[in-house]
């Protein structure tokens, strides 16, 4: 795919780092699915925490 389609520089040369940026494109759909596996875990264990600091810092607070 990135030798069929070069893309070219302005001077008709064709842009480093292309061909590696092209060789793993096709993996970054696998990456959004990491993504939507951890983001929903890690935003539970914020919810989880912040609760559960909340609710000591008032038990000692108001004590």
């Amino acid at each position: 795919m990135a030798a069929a389609n070069p893309v070219l520089a302005g001077d008709g040369e064709q842009m480093p780092g292309l061909g590696a940026v092209a060789k793993i494109m096709p993996f970054f759909s696998f990456f959004t699915l990491v993504t939507v596996a951890v983001m929903p875990l890690a935003a539970a264990l914020y919810v989880v925490t912040s609760t559960t600091w909340s609710a000591v810092e008032r038990a000692v607070l108001y004590r």
